[in-house]
């Protein structure tokens, strides 16, 4: 996040406050109770990557 949090806007100062909290996230009730699929974190990208060179050369 260092090296990139500045291409998205983030300062150092900001990157120095923020880097390193933990919290915990739990998606189970939208998969049990709504029923939601999530894909997987590399397929995600893997399309998204995609979808930007096709853009990209259109």
């Amino acid at each position: 996040m260092r090296l990139i949090g500045p291409f998205f806007g983030l300062t150092p100062k900001f990157l120095k406050n923020h880097l390193g909290i933990r919290f915990t996230l739990d998606n189970r009730r939208s998969i049990e109770e709504l029923g939601i699929r999530y894909r997987p974190a590399e397929q995600t990208l893997i399309d998204h990557y995609e979808n930007w060179l096709k853009q990209k050369t259109a």
